[in-house]
């Protein structure tokens, strides 16, 4: 797979030799290696959750929006994380922190820096429209300028940590329901419930802690659909996952053998 740090690392250098030549025209250069650096450390990241990220997804290139979706599996992807390891003298007691050998501190792309930068960048790569040319709203070269040196700051300590892409969970694995696929969900700390889906059929579940050790509880959330053919009387249910409750799902009854779907219905109100 593709190296994206370093596709990050080289736009970056692209960004600062543009911005070298001292000239407003290449600005706009600068601003866009400097985007494709942001999106670069957006794809690395979601690298490390590749395996946890609907298949669906992996056509996402928004950063902003990719860096949603992963902060939805694991809300801690963007925090600075340190790293230091020491032997254990005892089983199960940590050691004294004077035992500790520190290897670094990560400092990630965070969706606050796409949320901020990203578009921000991205305005200046466009022919001014009516409207602004109307207003006489031109672009603001300076302004550009201090904005790719902020970004190129940002950049530069982001690729400069000695440990980056750090992917340590606790997490959890069940079997669908639905599919028999394998689903894994991590469980961030401090989070007594989850929603996990499965990425191969979406059925969506709830997954909590029992309240006793590393105990979880998988529940599958959907709803329970009584069979509508009353002339048969029919009595059969059949649970819908929440993500197949919508219009043109359909089934047979295995209680009267007719074909139920899902679609919108009129009705009267009743006459006063």
């Amino acid at each position: 797979m593709l190296d994206f740090r370093s596709e990050a690392n080289s736009a970056l250098n692209n960004a600062k030799a543009e911005l070298e030549a001292n000239d407003n025209k290449k600005l706009k250069y600068a601003a866009l290696e400097l985007r494709i650096a942001i999106e670069a450390l957006a794809y690395d990241k979601a690298k490390t959750l590749a395996d946890e990220l609907p298949i669906k997804e992996y056509e996402t290139w928004q950063p902003r929006k990719l860096m949603l979706i992963l902060l939805e599996i694991d809300p801690n992807i963007n925090k600075i994380s340190s790293v230091s390891f020491g032997e254990e003298k005892e089983f199960g007691v940590p050691p004294d922190d004077k035992d500790m050998h520190f290897l670094g501190t990560e400092q990630p792309i965070t969706f606050e820096d796409i949320k901020k930068h990203y578009d921000a960048l991205g305005s200046f790569l466009h022919m001014p429209t009516l409207g602004q040319l109307q207003k006489e709203s031109v672009p603001n070269y300076c302004k550009l300028k201090e904005r790719c040196n902020l970004v190129i700051g940002i950049l530069e300590k982001i690729l400069s940590s000695p440990v980056f892409n750090l992917n340590i969970d606790c997490s959890s694995s069940v079997s669908c329901g639905n599919c028999n696929a394998t689903i894994r969900r991590r469980l961030p700390i401090g989070l007594e419930k989850v929603e996990a889906h499965c990425l191969e059929c979406e059925a969506t579940y709830l997954v909590s802690y029992t309240g006793q050790e590393s105990a979880v509880d998988w529940a599958p959330l959907g709803k329970y659909v009584s069979c509508p053919n009353q002339e048969a009387n029919c009595k059969e249910k059949y649970f819908l996952f929440k993500n197949e409750i919508k219009t043109g799902v359909q089934w047979k009854c295995k209680g009267c053998g007719c074909d139920v779907y899902i679609g919108f219905g009129t009705f009267l109100k009743n006459k006063a």
